[in-house]
């Protein structure tokens, strides 16, 4: 088996023709990979595309998105050669790097206070470019390209009903969801104790709820000796530096059973699992040594239950909206293209919220992007709150206070918004005094209620991290399965909004807030997880995610507690 061949297989692609192994060692030196690098790349590339076979084709197309990507990296590093960008953490730490780091993030100007830029840098997005107006006659707008459960037969209308028990739609916070307050401190990374107290808090959990499901103790220390099979719980780490490495996993005990202590684990007797850095496990097996740990079970997911509601809420949340059920719209920024900062998209976002009349509106950052260029590269002729406030916030006030008057909008942040604190777990955004009662800022990450639907929202790129880091064995003759799928139902098995530890670089997890904030308070009927990979809606037990249109049924009056949203939501994803 060639090298490439054999990189592949490890990741469970298929390469059987010889012909295709030569170009992918030609793609592989052309742009500096090894095979491990571009078996990598060839499958974060087809992970949307549901295929497992190494095709001419994907080849050819994978060839361009590298070339593209190089060529961006080197205009990037161009512009950075010609004009500052807002500093890195590490350089803000440097007195005399902040000074010019955050030029364009202060309210008082440095030098001549003027709102009219020097004539070399003209405003961005300030007047209506030929960008903005190509956005505006962009071909197949509002076209529906996914759907799920299209055989609900819904309403159109969300009129609301005549009913004395009050709103169509009420939005809350759920009780215990433990969201990052407003004006919290924070420090990235966090302290080693915060950083310790976290991890362990994760791992005492998960043996606790697997001690309850399994009836029987799961606290054997990982590194003690072994002959018959125990039942072990720990994290699963990377011995080794850069992506994960199911040949060299260790799992790492709490402090209460082992101490911390590591072992080498050893998966090489399953048929399939899907591990990543940082996740939590039960490990049923032995340990003959004391020093690897040979496993014949893994368990890694124990989900939280769903919420559930009297009977009598129900009824009164089937009466508030009547056939047409609730509907939400949610979106994700970037909400501007990458050539100017014009947002058109959000005001045709607007447009079509205010004709098609969602009981919720939720926007999901980025609203200010640290990775447009213009913000990357200082070229602002103002300063991001003032982007914010003029180009974002005054838009939805309008709407929230127009067509929106009778339903709710609520922001949540992203680690990119850079008018923001960039720390994950974050505080909600600060609304103005005078902002609309009916716009809501939320933390990031949050889970609140509309009616009886409990929705759960965390915006940092979760599914794009863990699909760079995720090691897959697939049971042999079963395929890839649904991958994007799996890596969103890791949120729900590991009860986190972001299980993935160490976060990559760039990813500012502050532990200290993380302890009460990330936690999943119950299994969300909708898990939204906005993501650079391309959008889909899935049933996951019950969550649904993407950049969707939803629109639910009533429960009958008789309806169990169980919402089961999963079987009566239907979720279309639309071109904005």
């Amino acid at each position: 088996m060639g090298t490439f061949v054999g990189a592949l297989a490890e990741k469970g692609l298929t390469c059987s023709d010889e012909a295709l192994e030569e170009e992918c060692a030609a793609l592989a030196s052309a742009h500096g990979l090894d095979a491990e690098d571009l078996a990598r790349e060839y499958e974060l590339f087809t992970v949307t595309r549901g295929t497992t076979e190494v095709t001419e084709s994907l080849l050819e197309a994978l060839g361009t998105d590298l070339q593209r990507r190089s060529a961006k990296r080197a205009a990037k590093r161009s512009s950075e050669a010609l004009s500052f960008s807002r500093g890195a953490w590490d350089e803000i730490a440097d007195p005399g790097a902040a000074t010019l780091a955050d030029v364009t993030n202060r309210d008082q100007p440095v030098g001549t206070p003027s709102r009219t830029p020097a004539p070399s840098k003209p405003p961005v997005g300030a007047h209506r470019t030929p960008l903005s107006a190509a956005f505006a006659n962009r071909p197949q707008a509002g076209q529906v390209v996914s759907t799920l459960n299209a055989h609900l037969d819904l309403p159109a209308s969300a009129d609301a009903m005549d009913t004395d028990d009050g709103e169509r739609a009420a939005l809350a916070l759920l009780p215990g969801a433990g969201g990052v307050a407003a004006g919290a401190r924070f420090m990235a990374g966090g302290r080693l104790a915060d950083r310790v107290a976290l991890i362990d808090g994760r791992i005492s959990e998960f043996g606790a709820a697997l001690e309850h499901v399994l009836g029987k103790p799961a606290s054997a220390p990982v590194h003690m000796v072994s002959q018959e099979e125990a039942l072990y719980v720990g994290r699963i780490v990377d011995d080794a530096e850069g992506r994960l490495d199911a040949r060299a996993l260790q799992l790492e005990g709490g402090l209460a059973a082992s101490q911390g202590h590591r072992v080498r684990l050893d998966l090489a007797q399953l048929p399939d699992f899907r591990v990543f850095p940082g996740q939590v496990v039960g490990v049923r097996g032995r340990n003959p040594t004391g020093e690897c740990l040979v496993a014949a079970q893994l368990i890694a997911a124990l989900p939280r239950p769903l919420s559930r509601s009297p009977v009598a809420d129900l009824e009164r949340y089937a009466r508030a909206t009547g056939a047409a059920g609730v509907s939400i719209a949610v979106a994700a920024g970037p909400f501007t293209g990458t050539e100017d900062c014009a947002y058109a998209p959000l005001e045709a976002l607007l447009a079509w919220a205010a004709a098609a009349r969602p009981d919720v509106l939720l926007l999901l950052g980025p609203f200010v992007d640290a990775e447009h260029p213009a913000v990357a590269g200082g070229l602002l002729p103002e300063t991001f709150d003032a982007l914010f406030a003029e180009q974002v916030l005054s838009h939805v006030e309008a709407y929230a206070r127009g067509p929106g008057a009778g339903a709710h909008v609520a922001l949540v942040p992203s680690p990119r918004d850079v008018h923001h604190d960039a720390v994950f777990p974050a505080p909600p955004l600060v609304l103005p005094p005078c902002a609309p009662i009916n716009l809501h800022a939320l933390p990031n990450p949050t889970t609140f209620r509309v009616n009886e639907v409990v929705v759960g929202v965390a915006t940092p790129d979760l599914l794009k991290h863990l699909a760079g880091q995720e090691a897959v064995k697939v049971a042999q003759g079963t395929g890839a399965g649904d991958r994007m799928g799996a890596l969103a139902a890791h949120v729900l098995g590991q009860r986190s909004y972001y299980p993935l530890y160490p976060p990559p670089p760039g990813t500012l997890l502050d532990a200290a807030l993380g302890a009460s904030a990330l936690p999943l308070p119950c299994s969300p009927d909708v898990l939204l997880l906005p993501s650079d990979l391309a959008p889909f809606a899935r049933a996951i037990g019950a969550s649904a995610e993407g950049l969707a249109a939803m629109k639910g049924e009533p429960p009958a009056t008789n309806a169990p507690l169980a919402h089961c949203v999963a079987e009566r939501c239907m979720v279309e994803i639309r071109r904005v």
